[in-house]
């Protein structure tokens, strides 16, 4: 008579691990995951990921899907969902989704920051924009760059990824997001122009400011324009996608596009120690083209580093 074995699985903290065979993976890992999550509140165990509510009946900006995606909070609490969907940015009011700009390039992403209670936007192709807590949207004042990548910082706005100094850090007057210029003490500073690679990412981290390219890192060091200085951090490392960095407790996360180190996703402290985080899905990353990798994007939920990569 046949015999019956049961063998029960309860933990699967060890998460997704398609770099080994199924055969030799660890107890606590699977070699296949598909919409589930692991519930930080009880260890290893897997739980069904929660589904989606449709918020608008019509697609936004008629076809090609949803590019960027932001959520500004202001300084009198008012809290604003943007969107840009190929050719228009849109705004969500808590009922229905109004246009901000339309008539835009085709398909761009856009970067975000808050300062001085307005949100700032650009996308180094359209001019930069500023919205106010009122939901109403203008070109910002001055002569503000148009960049892909912008940072709050030091009392002011960084501003990265303009496509004729694609090296360059653009640094706005201190307190004043609308003053551009060396008389209001705004400065620009240039990062390794001649290395042949271009920015591709800044975030803050702590005393410094993070400038990523693609297979390097540099650390800017700020207080005014007369004391500044650039530090390379590593030239082994950098990332693919801007939208990638994520600041975890002071630790950066990043999506780094492969090369000499392998393609994944690490973790760089502010001792400047870098570490991979992705081993285990390495063959999975690798599997994707790097013109979805460069389009990539992440956040932080849950207690997880959640990266979406468009196949």
């Amino acid at each position: 008579m046949a015999k019956t074995f049961e063998f029960r699985i309860t933990d699967f903290s060890g998460g997704l691990n398609t770099r080994q065979s199924p055969y030799l993976i660890a107890d606590n890992q699977a070699s296949y995951l598909r919409n589930v999550e692991i519930d930080g509140t009880d260890i290893g165990a897997l739980k069904k990921r929660n589904g989606w509510t449709k918020l608008n009946s019509s697609a936004l900006g008629g076809s090609g899907g949803i590019f960027s995606l932001y959520r500004a909070w202001f300084s009198d609490a008012t809290s604003i969902i943007v969107a840009s969907s190929h050719t228009i940015t849109t705004r969500w009011d808590g009922a229905n989704f109004n246009n901000l700009t339309t008539g835009l390039t085709s398909e761009q992403r856009f970067s975000y920051t808050m300062f001085n209670s307005l949100m700032i936007s650009g996308n180094a192709t359209e001019s930069t924009k500023k919205m106010n807590s009122a939901g109403t949207e203008s070109a910002l004042g001055g002569s503000p760059p148009n960049a892909r990548y912008f940072a709050t910082w030091r009392n002011r706005v960084f501003a990265a990824g303009n496509v004729t100094f694609p090296n360059r850090i653009y640094v706005s007057a201190l307190n004043n997001e609308e003053d551009w210029t060396t008389a209001g003490d705004a400065v620009t500073i240039d990062i390794d122009k001649d290395s042949g690679d271009v920015i591709t990412g800044i975030i803050p981290q702590g005393n410094r400011l993070l400038v990523f390219k693609n297979a390097s890192i540099y650390a800017v060091y700020f207080n005014s324009p007369q004391q500044t200085s650039v530090d390379p951090v590593t030239t082994k490392h950098g990332t693919i996608s801007g939208r990638s960095l994520v600041d975890v407790d002071g630790v950066i996360l990043f999506l780094h596009g492969g090369g000499a180190w392998s393609r994944g996703v690490y973790a760089l402290d502010q001792n400047n120690g870098i570490k991979l985080l992705s081993e285990p899905i390495t063959p999975t990353l690798e599997e994707s083209a790097s013109t979805s990798l460069q389009t990539a994007c992440a956040a932080f939920y849950k207690n997880s580093y959640l990266l979406c990569v468009d196949n």
